[in-house]
């Protein structure tokens, strides 16, 4: 779940370059390295102030609170129709093809302590720019973690699978 929250993170935040970043030979898009995705996600933006990071946040925590509880419908009404649309076509190789069974099987991978703490978080700081941003927390375990967000029709969304570990 890690590797796909940090695609959907670069996807769908636009972190990852002036898009002239495919393999000439291959076809293929390069992925810069964990240190330069984690320093981009901490300096992305600016730090977000009043309304803009109290909804932010709400938006991330609502989500989280969701999966713990295991309320996959719920956790999905919290994200952004893009990202949505992007699990459901890869879930459709790999699960029942929906967002919440996706979640479900990604989220049930992960220790049931874990599961169960996966909305008791400390928010360290949100960083947005225009409608895009991340909101960088600390899980009860000490992990920090960022989550990337998106306002979607004056509403922050999630906008990736999971979060982003950086340290």
């Amino acid at each position: 779940m890690v590797a796909f929250a940090a695609m959907t993170t670069l996807l769908v935040a636009g972190c990852g370059g002036d898009g002239d970043d495919s393999n000439t030979t291959t076809g293929e898009r390069s992925q810069p390295p964990p240190s330069e995705v984690q320093a981009g996600i901490r300096t992305f933006g600016s730090e977000a102030s009043g309304s803009q990071a109290t909804q932010a946040e709400a938006a991330v925590r609502r989500f989280l609170d969701a999966e713990a509880a295991e309320e996959w419908e719920q956790a999905c009404s919290y994200m952004a129709k893009q990202v949505r649309r992007l699990i459901e076509s890869l879930a459709s190789q790999k699960s029942d093809g929906s967002c919440p069974g996706f979640l479900q099987t990604s989220v049930e991978k992960l220790p049931q302590a874990e599961r169960s703490q996966l909305g008791d978080i400390k928010t360290d700081s949100v960083r947005v720019k225009d409608k895009s941003g991340f909101v960088i927390y600390t899980t009860k375990g000490g992990e920090e973690r960022a989550l990337s967000v998106r306002l979607e029709s004056g509403n922050w969304k999630v906008a990736g699978a999971g979060p982003t570990p950086l340290n």
